[in-house]
């Protein structure tokens, strides 16, 4: 198991916050290091955050591997 930072806008915490799901662009690297059972932590940008910024808001243990996904 490993454990990896990722640092993410405010409004996209809320949004992996609420549906349990965090992606990443196709050409991101995480796609290709993270794997089952690692952790991710998160945290919360600064710049354009208005109560989260400069925090780390969570941690989630990967329960699957990195699919497609077609919607946004």
């Amino acid at each position: 198991m490993k454990c990896w930072l990722f640092s993410v806008t405010e409004e996209n915490w809320f949004t992996i916050k609420s549906n349990n799901v965090f992606g990443v662009p196709e050409d991101s690297r995480a796609k290709d290091t993270v794997n089952l059972g690692d952790v991710m932590i998160f945290y919360v940008k600064k710049k354009g955050a208005k109560s989260l910024g400069g925090m780390i808001v969570g941690a989630y243990k990967a329960s699957s591997t990195w699919y497609r996904e077609e919607k946004p």
